[in-house]
């Protein structure tokens, strides 16, 4: 499936991509991808029964085709979740949980933000931005987006929230795109009176 656009010239995507990568916790790039780790967030809820919302279909075999699906976004085999003789899951249970949720719930399919585990399209950079500040606020996604509205509409505390992120937007894509001020050389003595 192919996102839209974001509705922005050349210039504001850069600066907003800018901002993004800032605002993330660890960040590298290799092979002109954008790679980002972060970690599910503190917050309780009971995950297993939200992720299990982002099922389409009762039977197994469907689930292990959409799990299949979910794998090729994120280039990853099976047992990046499970274990090998698939009778529990790995470390990436939580925050796998907490994705499937998140795409049940606001209505993105997991390849519209990953390209891969760590590398994300221009959604998933804005997203993973976001999810940094839902680090810090101890929140999920729904205390400042409306569900099901694929991202496109905020709660009253998103639209409260919003002035900030634009204060944080701005220092960031600001500190990203100035560039560093040239060595000034050292002030020579004035010249003496002849």
């Amino acid at each position: 499936m192919r996102t839209r656009p974001l509705p922005m010239s050349v210039p504001a995507r850069a600066g907003l991509i800018a901002l993004a990568l800032l605002t993330l916790s660890a960040l590298a790039v290799a092979d002109d991808a954008v790679v980002v780790r972060v970690g599910p967030l503190a917050v309780e809820a009971d995950w297993h029964a939200r992720a299990q919302a982002w099922f389409t279909a009762p039977d197994e075999k469907a689930r292990k085709q959409q799990m299949r699906l979910a794998g090729r976004a994120l280039k990853q085999p099976c047992k990046h979740c499970h274990t090998k003789a698939f009778d529990g899951f790995t470390e990436a249970l939580d925050i796998s949980r907490q994705m499937m949720a998140l795409s049940a719930e606001h209505g993105v399919a997991c390849g519209e933000c990953h390209t891969g585990k760590v590398t994300y399209t221009e959604r998933g950079v804005v997203a993973g931005a976001m999810w940094r500040v839902s680090q810090e606020q101890g929140v999920f996604c729904e205390h400042c987006h409306i569900p099901h509205k694929r991202f496109e509409a905020l709660t009253p505390k998103g639209e409260a929230f919003k002035p900030e992120w634009i204060r944080r937007r701005d220092a960031l894509i600001k500190a990203a795109t100035t560039p560093a001020a040239p060595a000034s050389a050292p002030a020579s003595a004035p010249a003496s009176a002849p």
